[in-house]
């Protein structure tokens, strides 16, 4: 009789505590400032290892300027955000400091994308420029450390289904989930 082989999942999260915050794993070294451009969906994955009721989703504006930005969370296929799960909506910035839009949104284990897109230039927010997961999006080249992807995004509602996005190497968004 052959030994049956049990697979253990590997995961980059192993849970999450009680009012606490957690960013993408793709952005959590060199922290630095991100300068989104008007127009562009920005994504970078998270994962989830267990159901979780996530209650805030944000992000930290460090220079501000008037204006909107929207903040949504989609579904993982083939390595590129697919299907919105949620359009949290709107939050301004205009002024500098954490920007947070409450929400109630459970996500059952598996990776997911959370997006920003602003109708402004000339602000920015939290950010980072080294992934520790770049097999999550995959890379161009040995050296390459992708750590979002993007789309050109007319700003408004986000859709339904995501658009076709390409992966950059430049800074990513940190965009936050906080558990209740």
């Amino acid at each position: 009789m052959r030994a049956r082989q049990i697979e253990i999942p590997v995961t980059t999260q192993p849970g999450f505590a009680a009012n606490r915050y957690y960013a993408s794993p793709a952005i959590n070294t060199n922290v630095t400032t991100f300068a989104p451009a008007a127009n562009v969906m920005y994504a970078v994955p998270f994962y989830v290892s267990k159901t979780t009721v996530f209650t805030r989703i944000g992000v930290e504006v460090t220079v501000a300027v008037a204006g909107s930005a929207r903040l949504g969370i989609y579904t993982n296929l083939d390595n590129a955000p697919s299907a919105l799960v949620l359009d949290a909506g709107e939050f301004s910035h205009a002024g500098t400091g954490n920007a947070e839009i409450t929400i109630s949104q459970p996500l059952s284990p598996g990776w997911y994308w959370l997006v920003l897109a602003s109708d402004a230039t000339s602000w920015s927010l939290r950010g980072g420029s080294s992934l520790s997961n770049t097999y999550v999006i995959g890379k161009n080249a040995i050296e390459d450390t992708n750590n979002r992807v993007s789309a050109a995004f007319t700003y408004g509602v986000l859709p339904a289904a995501a658009p076709a996005v390409s992966v950059s190497s430049a800074t990513a968004p940190n965009i936050w989930l906080r558990v209740a």
